[in-house]
């Protein structure tokens, strides 16, 4: 069996499915082991609220993969924090790890969290758009994307493999 240095848990599904919530909960309970990567959490150190602009998404990618880039090199165990509903997505993520890996002859556990429901709390029309928009928007996962695990949760926080 592969013994691996690090974890990164890539997070995937709809807003309101429990993502940040799932991230929070294992960071809490492995303070200073885990870190979370976060477009939102960037976002809203930059506006100092939640906003999102077009215009700022290439910095707010920037930090991401950035700040991907210096946790994997500090040698913590990662939740990528984000929809990730593509393929072209997924795979942006996992081109990076796959550099680390090279440069610095790592081994890293890549484990998709698929959250499959999402909240039905969604109450303002526009959100109820942007949400049955993204969900046409995803796309399976699928094995070339050279995950170790893959795990699906429900709305409950329960595992549903």
């Amino acid at each position: 069996m592969t013994k691996y240095s690090q974890t990164v848990w890539l997070l995937i599904g709809l807003p309101g499915s429990g993502k940040s919530t799932w991230a929070k909960q294992k960071v809490k309970e492995n303070i200073g082991k885990i870190l979370i990567v976060s477009r939102d959490a960037i976002r809203l150190m930059l506006n100092g609220k939640y906003y999102f602009d077009y215009k700022l998404e290439p910095v707010v990618a920037d930090i991401s993969s950035d700040a991907l880039n210096e946790c994997l090199k500090q040698s913590f165990d990662i939740i990528i924090d984000e929809t990730n509903l593509t393929k072209k997505t997924r795979l942006k993520w996992l081109n990076i790890i796959y550099e680390y890996e090279a440069e610095f002859s790592a081994k890293v556990e890549i484990i998709y969290i698929h959250f499959v429901e999402t909240e039905n709390n969604v109450n303002e029309d526009t959100w109820r758009e942007i949400i049955e928009k993204m969900e046409e928007d995803y796309q399976p996962i699928s094995h070339d994307e050279k995950y170790s695990k893959l795990i699906k949760i429900n709305k409950n926080g329960e595992i549903i493999n």
